[in-house]
C-alpha cells in the first residue's frame, strides 16, 4: 500500500511540474497579453507592482506621454519617442485594482521596449487608443473612473508626475 501511495504522489508531482505556464519571467507567472493595434494590454497586479517598483530608463526604454484624453469609453494616450527602431513595442499594464473612492480610481502603467535603434531619428508620435470597456469590462466603472497613467521610463518626482485623467 505504501508503494502505491508513493507512486501516486510521484505521479502527481511530475504531472503538476510539467504543466504549462502562461508567460514566465524571472520565475514569475505573467498573463498572456491582449494584443491591440500598437500595444499589448496586460491585466496583472504583480506585473504592475514590478513595473511601479522598477520604473526607470533601465526598465523601460525612454518615451514621453504627451497627452492623455478621454474620448467616450476610450483613453487616447499620445506618446512620443526618438529614434528608428527595428522593434518598438508598448505595453499597457493595468493592475486590475479599483480604488473604492468616489469617483472610483484605477492605475495604468505604460512601458516601452525596443531593439536595434538609432538615436538620430526624428521624434515620432503615436496614439495608444485603449478601449476601456473592451479591456476593463465594466461600462459603469469606466464612465465614472479616474485613471492614473504612469510612464514606466520615468521615476516619479515633481518633474515627472503621473497623468491623472477624469471623464
Amino acid at each position: 500500500m505504501k508503494t502505491f501511495n508513493l507512486i501516486v504522489l510521484v505521479g502527481i508531482i511530475v504531472f503538476t511540474s510539467c504543466s504549462k505556464e502562461d508567460d514566465v519571467s524571472h520565475g514569475k507567472k505573467y498573463p498572456v497579453p491582449i494584443i491591440q493595434e500598437n500595444f499589448n494590454f496586460y491585466k496583472s497586479a504583480e506585473l504592475y507592482s514590478d513595473a511601479q517598483r522598477m520604473r526607470s530608463e533601465s526598465y523601460s526604454d525612454v518615451f514621453e506621454i504627451e497627452k492623455v484624453e478621454r474620448v467616450g469609453n476610450r483613453l487616447d494616450v499620445t506618446v512620443s519617442y526618438k529614434g528608428n527602431c527595428e522593434i518598438n513595442k508598448f505595453d499597457v499594464i493595468w493592475d486590475g485594482i479599483i480604488m473604492e473612492s468616489w469617483p472610483v480610481q484605477t492605475r495604468i502603467m505604460i512601458k516601452r521596449s525596443t531593439s536595434n535603434c538609432d538615436s538620430y531619428g526624428e521624434i515620432k508620435k503615436e496614439i495608444l487608443s485603449i478601449d476601456l470597456v473592451e479591456l476593463i469590462g465594466d461600462t459603469v466603472l469606466v464612465e465614472g473612473a479616474i485613471f492614473h497613467v504612469s510612464n514606466a521610463s520615468k521615476t516619479p518626482d515633481e518633474a515627472n508626475a503621473d497623468t491623472i485623467i477624469t471623464h
